[in-house]
């Protein structure tokens, strides 16, 4: 008994402490993240008020241009912008178009170096694309953005991410550079409001932030805008709750069986 007594104590004081944290829902691992892209400077159709939408941009996965009815707090100046989805069960703003699971051909979409997406732990990716963007020597490139998720368990390394990418005529590869992150420490959010369109498809959203490039090189570029699922891995405190877990139920076997022979 008294075995009994000093394992029930251990395992008592690690539940206390957190240790042994209880596994995440399947939903916790699937909930999907989205992107809102407006007012891209030096790029034609950057306002996405264009007929077709997108015209000019190559789009790859679950994508759509919505307006007011989507979301009514809308980036500067503009009633259309374009909404990226990392869904691959449904399509956002009437898109029917879903989130490929395809890192290699999201590599390739993007002009990323081969393994790029794996590397930053995606799962998945949807995203649009524009070339032939002409800049003189020392202009930036400038865009609003507003990154919207679902995943709120923040009991996972990996967060879902937005990202853009940048390429210059003659480079072999474009640059990867994220933009936000379901991690509400790096990007704060808010709730969505439940008169837009968009709380539909997403429980949380950054709101609409301005960013612009570094002083570029006179050329031309190819500008792509991105998001995806990351493949969830638990913090370390979740997985050495598991072997704490594991461990003490072997340390009551272990008392069981000492018993046994005492007896």
């Amino acid at each position: 008994m008294r075995n009994f007594f000093k394992i029930g104590k251990a395992l008592s004081a690690l539940t206390v402490l957190g240790v042994m944290s209880a596994p995440s829902t399947k939903a916790d691992l699937l909930s999907p993240s989205g992107l809102l892209i407006d007012n891209v400077t030096h790029a034609a159709n950057g306002d996405f008020s264009g007929f077709p939408d997108f015209t000019s941009w190559s789009t790859n996965g679950n994508t759509a241009v919505v307006g007011t009815d989507y979301k009514n707090t809308i980036a500067p100046n503009n009633a259309q912008f374009a909404a990226i989805s990392s869904n691959t069960a449904h399509g956002v703003g009437g898109s029917s178009g879903l989130a490929s699971t395809n890192l290699s051909a999201g590599d390739t979409f993007f002009g990323l170096a081969g393994g790029t997406l794996a590397s930053k732990s995606a799962a998945d990716y949807s995203g649009i694309l524009q070339g032939s963007i002409t800049v003189t020597a020392g202009q930036s490139i400038s865009f609003n953005f507003d990154f919207a998720t679902n995943e709120l368990n923040p009991a996972f390394l990996n967060r879902d991410f937005a990202f853009y990418t940048l390429q210059a005529s003659g480079d072999l590869n474009a640059t990867f550079h994220e933009l936000a992150s379901a991690d509400p420490s790096t990007s704060p959010r808010s709730n969505t409001s439940n008169l837009d369109g968009i709380n539909a498809d997403f429980s949380q959203e950054t709101g609409f932030q301005s960013f612009t490039t570094g002083p570029l090189a006179a050329g031309t570029y190819t500008i792509g805008f991105g998001v995806s699922d990351a493949n969830a891995t638990p913090l370390p405190s979740a997985a050495w709750g598991g072997l704490a877990l594991f461990g003490g139920m072997a340390l009551v076997q272990i008392a069981r069986r000492r018993k046994a022979v005492i007896a």
